[in-house]
């Protein structure tokens, strides 16, 4: 209809939709027509049956040239009556402005008759006439500018041919421009969003150094109480667990800090396994999960920014905890594989992603989580583009559900 735009969630169900009856009719529908027609041609074969080949050719091609004329012919029709519409009412509104100007004006003149000029000063008389020009000009300001909208309304009907033939229509520009202001405003509130997030952890960061190199200090103090005093070698040495434990956990945020890594360089794939499970670890053994990588992945490496891949491993990973550990299977497996070509897959046999979600688990906003963002694989894939990279869904590999896989744009 008319000033309809399927916008978000909604969109993507329609394009799924459409993407689904295309393949329908590729993979379904015509191949049972061409195979009907050699059924039919097999028939004629056998029985003999003389029927002109042309002859079924151009009865074809005429019952599709009746059909698409019918069809044009209607529209024509239809647009027709729309001008003769719209030229109607326009007539009948201008008509109408006038007849409110006219009768304005013998208002205004009727009003002037009874105005004794001899008993008024010039001044008066001046106050006078410009009461009576002012209502005459607001009607016809008022009929100006509704006729100027109607102006604007009528040009606005605009349409151009291609080069290639097609026609490009005003309405068409108007979604077109609709569209890309609902994603820039979209980007808009998750870029805000994000800003304020990277800065709580900005500071959260910032304050945990503090305050970690004061315990340190701390516990070499205390280390040296404990050395004299033998009842505090047991209080010491648990302290020193426990903050070296959370001192790891900090140290994870290095790789993913921009300022400090801002050097590309070449990145052997196992020393982001070994980032992976220093983070997840824990996670994943109490979910039971096994993290495994392939020879292929072993040899593999990548060239760039530490904080540009590191986030993005961070991502998919998580993800894929989320979703085996939802998925209830006995044997939850993620699998790192790299080919001769550089390109890095990540794959788990957890829950299959759905035909209609292929496409969009990239957009911004959208997720099957709980309570989820929708950010992070969209987020991930900007940020390899601009180092010349890709985050795409593979076909699973074997024993494997979902497969993503990061590779190299190509030129």
């Amino acid at each position: 209809p008319r000033g309809f735009i399927i916008r978000g969630e909604l969109k993507e169900d329609y394009n799924t939709y459409l993407k689904a009856m295309t393949e329908l009719e590729t993979r379904c529908f015509q191949p049972a027509i061409d195979r009907i027609d050699k059924l039919v041609e097999r028939a004629i074969n056998d029985y003999q049956i003389k029927i002109s080949k042309r002859k079924r050719l151009e009865q074809a091609v005429d019952f599709i040239s009746v059909e698409a004329k019918k069809i044009n012919i209607e529209k024509r029709k239809s647009t027709q009556q729309v001008v003769l519409d719209i030229n109607k009412r326009v007539k009948e509104l201008t008509s109408e402005l006038m007849i409110d100007l006219d009768n304005q004006i013998r208002i205004v003149k009727d009003k002037f008759k009874h105005i004794s000029v001899e008993n008024e000063s010039d001044l008066d008389l001046v106050t006078k006439r410009n009461e009576l020009a002012a209502e005459i000009t607001a009607v016809s300001e008022r009929n100006t500018n509704v006729l100027d909208a109607v102006i604007r309304q009528l040009e606005g009907i605009y349409w151009e041919k291609d080069e290639n033939n097609n026609y490009i229509t005003s309405e068409q520009i108007t979604d077109a421009l609709g569209e890309e202001l609902e994603v820039l405003r979209d980007r808009i509130h998750a870029d805000v969003e994000l800003s304020q997030l990277g800065l709580a952890v900005s500071i959260i960061h910032h304050e945990f150094n503090s305050t970690v190199r004061s315990i340190r200090t701390s516990l070499r103090d205390l280390k040296a109480w404990s050395e004299i005093n033998e009842d505090l070698d047991g209080v010491y040495n648990n302290i020193k667990v426990n903050f070296e434990h959370l001192d790891g956990y900090l140290n994870l945020f290095t790789p993913l800090n921009r300022r400090l890594q801002r050097k590309k360089e070449e990145i052997n794939l196992l020393e982001i396994k070994s980032f992976l499970i220093d983070l997840f670890k824990n996670r994943m053994d109490r979910h039971e999960i096994s993290f495994k990588h392939t020879n292929g992945y072993s040899k593999g490496k990548l060239y760039g920014f530490r904080s540009s891949f590191y986030p993005v491993f961070v991502n998919v990973i998580d993800n894929a905890i989320y979703w085996l550990n939802e998925s209830n299977i006995g044997n939850k497996t993620i699998r790192l594989h790299a080919d001769d070509s550089g390109a890095v897959y990540i794959s788990n046999n957890g829950s299959e992603i759905d035909a209609r979600d292929r496409e969009r688990i990239f957009s911004l906003g959208f997720s099957r989580k709980q309570n989820g963002r929708g950010m992070g694989l969209h987020i991930s894939n900007e940020a390899l583009e601009k180092i010349g990279y890709k985050l795409s869904l593979d076909e699973p590999r074997d024993g494997s559900t979902v497969t993503f896989k990061i590779s190299m744009v190509e030129e």
